[in-house]
């Protein structure tokens, strides 16, 4: 029940006995270990483990309570239900990327020194792969993150009282509350395999506070069950997947750049002009650039603008996909990237840009629309959506099909055009609509279109119109990377 696998009734008890088995069976899967579904000695052993105190089901019944109540650890006016992902997302994230923290208390068997450097690293390990950057303050009222150190019930209500030492290490709250405490009973040490290092335990909790929820994956940092000290800790690529998920890579920007002649390449007889073209789909591709696709051909976009010898035949790339598709997106939600390109009722899938076999597959038995306008993976929540016209769909990629029923695109993206000509979340993390030579940029935290929008695809993206040696504004550059 704690941790969200077993709804909690009224009288204190599980509300359906007749859950339990199914409930273990969910655990044991979440953990890694055999699915047996009975309180076997692994799952006891697992039980006995040190862990956090967040929830790992989102959105279980017992969630919906606290959703309610809104005061207890996870808790975010965002949560949704938990997502088949080997990281999950709770949705909410901060708006800004520039976090100020604040020690409300310092643990009692660390030096304040110590402590400071523990968290300083701890903090670190997510602004090394993100945007993000945190600041400690000695006012309260500046933080957006309070860290505590406290013993039994100390303010989070019953549900989140610590236990003493073992059992639950710590708990935060996801944005933008992002508050972490930790129990005071816990042994906490430095650098030392003895005791528990406050280092893993702060870094994990730190994800909570910026909006990751726990992976299944074992050896991620956000994996639920402590697991030791670690020296010279390298954050696992599960943990940057989802952080990056939320907030994009570190310092990265979209800037124009000059063409070879300063207004676009020459133009070969039967190539698409990589400046007045309009684009059948794009997407980013598992190596980090972005690919435009048009007709029989395709442009690869670097950060600084059209990579020299592009476009290319889309074959020379995508080994056996269509001309003239209609759709592309790419998952990393996986141990490599996934890439699907529609084009009428058929789908390929490649890994690595390698088509997968038994690819292509017919869409209709999966519910997906025929010739879909668009196709990305939203950084609002890291589902995957197609647009078809004025609707969405979303599609779930360990199933193949779409789930639930179309909607209105204005319901959920306000502002954004229809019938675009593709869509992608870039490497910031921010999502792009593009229509004809206009493009817009989606505030996934306000969900509305970003200021000074649309812009001008040719220049912005292609580096259409710009004179020899020439770049954009830095000002126009930073804002269109922030």
């Amino acid at each position: 029940m704690k941790y969200g696998y077993v709804a909690q009734g009224p009288d204190g008890a599980p509300s359906n006995p007749a859950d339990i088995p199914r409930a273990l069976k969910t655990l044991q899967k979440f953990a890694g270990i055999e699915e047996t579904g009975i309180l076997d000695d692994a799952t006891v052993e697992l039980l006995g483990k040190e862990r956090c105190g967040v929830e790992d089901i989102i959105g279980s019944a017992k969630m919906q309570a606290k959703l309610r109540r809104g005061s207890e650890p996870g808790f975010s006016r965002y949560s949704t239900a938990q997502r088949e992902r080997r990281y999950n997302i709770d949705g909410a994230k901060w708006s800004t990327t520039n976090l100020n923290y604040y020690y409300e208390n310092y643990a009692e068997d660390i030096s304040q020194s110590d402590m400071r450097d523990v968290i300083s690293r701890a903090w670190r390990v997510w602004s090394d792969v993100t945007p993000l950057t945190f600041t400690e303050v000695e006012a309260k009222p500046q933080a957006h993150i309070v860290i505590k150190f406290a013993r039994g019930n100390h303010g989070d209500g019953e549900y989140a009282a610590f236990d003493g030492p073992g059992g639950t290490l710590a708990h935060a709250y996801f944005p933008e509350n992002g508050d972490a405490h930790f129990d005071e009973d816990e042994e906490f040490t430095v650098a030392s395999p003895d005791g528990t290092n406050l280092f893993i335990v702060a870094a994990h909790e730190f994800g909570h506070s910026l909006g990751l929820a726990h992976s299944s994956e074992q050896g991620a940092l956000m994996y639920p069950w402590y697991q030791g000290y670690v020296p010279d800790f390298q954050l696992p690529r599960d943990d940057i997947l989802g952080i990056q998920q939320l907030y994009g890579k570190p310092d990265v920007a979209r800037p124009g750049t000059p063409m070879d002649d300063g207004f676009g390449p020459r133009i070969k007889p039967g190539r698409p002009n990589t400046c007045t073209s309009d684009w059948d789909a794009v997407t980013m591709g598992g190596d980090g650039l972005t690919y435009a696709f048009k007709g029989r051909y395709l442009w690869a976009i670097n950060d600084v603008g059209v990579v020299r010898g592009y476009p290319k035949k889309i074959g020379l790339v995508y080994r056996g996909a269509p001309s003239n598709i209609h759709a592309a997106v790419t998952t990393f939600a996986y141990s490599q990237p996934r890439t699907y390109i529609f084009k009428g009722h058929r789908m390929w899938r490649f890994t690595n840009f390698v088509l997968d076999p038994g690819y292509p597959k017919k869409t209709a038995p999966r519910g997906v629309p025929q010739s879909p306008n668009a196709a990305f993976v939203w950084g609002g929540n890291g589902q995957m959506y197609i647009f078809k016209g004025a609707r969405y769909y979303e599609f779930n990629p360990e199933r193949e099909k779409i789930v639930g029923s179309p909607l209105k695109i204005a319901t959920k993206w306000p502002g954004v055009p229809v019938m675009i000509d593709g869509a992608l979340q870039w490497r910031n993390g921010r999502t792009y609509f593009f229509k004809g030579d206009s493009y817009w940029r989606f505030n996934d935290a306000k969900l509305k279109v970003g200021r000074d929008f649309p812009r001008s695809k040719a220049l912005y993206w292609m580096g259409c119109g710009l004179e020899e040696g020439q770049v954009l504004p830095e000002r126009l550059q930073m804002s269109e990377g922030k």
